[in-house]
């Protein structure tokens, strides 16, 4: 942390927590209440307030980005260190701070920021990401119908964006699981058994209406 900051980010409050309460592999936590790196991180980022999830989202993108795997998983690796642990949590803390005070950047997108980073995103041909007028995420597809072989068919799919306290990392893990959530859909489509589908995802939907509706 800075000497003209006036409140340490996460990673320095994630820190400053292990070091108190001790570090742990395998488990959240044990009965002594030594804690892991994610739960450190879950625990300062305080879910109370309505900016908490977003926090802690950018955060564990950011790790996940600077050891190149699940943070979960790194922790847990096998001759893994504490060490290894404060080193991880003092560099991200760094380069949190310096990109700040390169881009004199208060670290959350606005409103119109959101919406150009998401434009830049791009995947298959004929699918287009974007925000709804209520803030959804929203995916324009155009696939192939899978109840009529042969023609084309242009499919909406939306998922809750919270605006608030948006990063770019926050941005991209929500892109990717718009995408992801859609894909599964779209396997559920044509995945078949002897010319039968295994989990038609429609048959879920209907389902799931007739339950809610009793």
């Amino acid at each position: 942390m800075t000497d003209t900051q006036t409140a340490p980010n996460i990673f320095d409050r994630a820190l400053a927590l292990l070091r108190e309460k001790g570090w742990i592999q395998g488990r959240n936590q044990d009965e002594q209440g030594h804690i892991c790196l994610v739960n450190a991180l879950r625990t300062v980022a305080d879910f109370s307030r309505s900016t908490g999830l977003n926090e802690y989202n950018d955060a564990f993108a950011r790790l996940g980005s600077q050891v190149g795997r699940n943070p979960v998983i790194w922790n847990d690796t096998e001759g893994r260190t504490f060490a290894e642990v404060e080193a991880l949590l003092e560099t991200a803390s760094r380069n949190y701070e310096q990109e700040k005070a390169a881009s004199k950047w208060n670290g959350f997108y606005s409103a119109s920021e959101i919406d150009a980073e998401i434009a830049k995103y791009t995947y298959k041909p004929g699918w287009e990401i974007s925000r709804s007028q209520g803030g959804a995420l929203l995916l324009q597809a155009r696939v192939e119908n899978s109840r009529q072989h042969g023609s084309m068919i242009t499919v909406l799919h939306m998922q809750p964006f919270d605006m608030e306290r948006q990063t770019p990392e926050v941005v991209r893990h929500a892109v990717k699981r718009l995408l992801k959530t859609y894909e599964d859909h779209e396997f559920d489509e044509w995945f078949s058994y002897n010319g039968k589908l295994i989990d038609d995802p429609h048959s879920r939907i209907i389902i799931q209406q007739k339950a809610s509706s009793t």
